[in-house]
């Protein structure tokens, strides 16, 4: 797992993830998107939500708790895929 955690393709497929949340963001702003359009978003938005839990989660198995957090950088991708996981419940 350590190898998959620390590749160049793992770091690739999560910037990969960052750029198409952000034209999904971009796209469902103006204008307002309806209909299947939105669902498509959202579902691709969940997707994108998912990616970054998976790596949060993945990062904290092989790094440890203690080592992910020292890092500034995993302090905003937790606080950000947590906050974002919680305005999906609401």
């Amino acid at each position: 797992m350590g190898l998959f955690v620390t590749s160049k393709l793992f770091d690739r497929a999560i910037l990969g993830g960052i750029v198409l949340s952000t034209v999904l963001l971009s796209i469902e702003t103006y204008p307002p998107v309806t209909g299947s359009a939105r669902q498509v978003i959202n579902d691709a938005n969940m997707a994108v939500t998912v990616l970054f839990a998976v790596e949060l989660v993945l990062k904290v198995l092989w790094f440890g708790p203690v080592n992910y957090i020292a890092n500034g950088w995993n302090k905003m991708d937790a606080f950000l895929v947590f906050t974002w996981c919680f305005a999906l419940d609401s």
